[in-house]
């Protein structure tokens, strides 16, 4: 979650961090197996997508292409997995933050020249608009998960079982 933050608030002044940043999580988010380097948690896991994310926004050509040049241990490299496994996930994201950083990271990468991408990027520019589509169409679905959350706390306030000090 630090990494994130990092990279989200120091824009310009995480260069020389961010490709061990996003590699330490995407290394971890794609191992295989019940290694103890796993990630084992939902919870982790989304935090550790977003953080490879959060990198595509920072700065979409080096992300791409440290992970472009990055191979796993069957030879794929860890670009093409991690997309596969993003854009395979993103309906099972629920709230906002993810949402959200997914479409401005996307759109960053639109920004970059298409010459200028490593390949395995060029062949999934296709997927790009369609995904941004998914995740924006999801936006009233995790707006809606909000609310409910938001009313199910009320609930708890309302009951007596939340609030601070009882104080009022």
């Amino acid at each position: 979650y630090m990494g994130e933050l990092l990279l989200l608030c120091c824009m310009g002044h995480m260069d020389q961090y961010m490709p061990a940043f996003v590699g330490l999580a995407v290394t971890r988010l794609l191992r295989d197996g019940d290694g103890s380097q796993a990630i084992k948690t939902d919870v982790l896991r989304q935090m550790a997508i977003n953080l490879v994310i959060a990198g595509l926004f920072y700065n979409p050509l080096v992300l791409l292409t440290t992970l472009q040049n990055t191979h796993s241990e069957g030879g794929e490299t860890l670009l093409s997995r991690f997309m596969a496994l993003w854009f395979s996930s993103i309906d099972s994201f629920k709230g906002l933050h993810a949402r959200k950083l997914g479409i401005l990271a996307l759109s960053r990468l639109l920004e970059v020249p298409y010459a200028q991408l490593p390949g395995h990027a060029q062949q999934g520019w296709t997927h790009i608009i369609p995904v941004i589509v998914r995740l924006c169409a999801g936006l009233q679905k995790a707006y809606a998960y909000r609310d409910e959350m938001e009313a199910e706390l009320e609930s708890d306030d309302d009951d007596g079982q939340g609030g601070e000090d009882g104080d009022e």
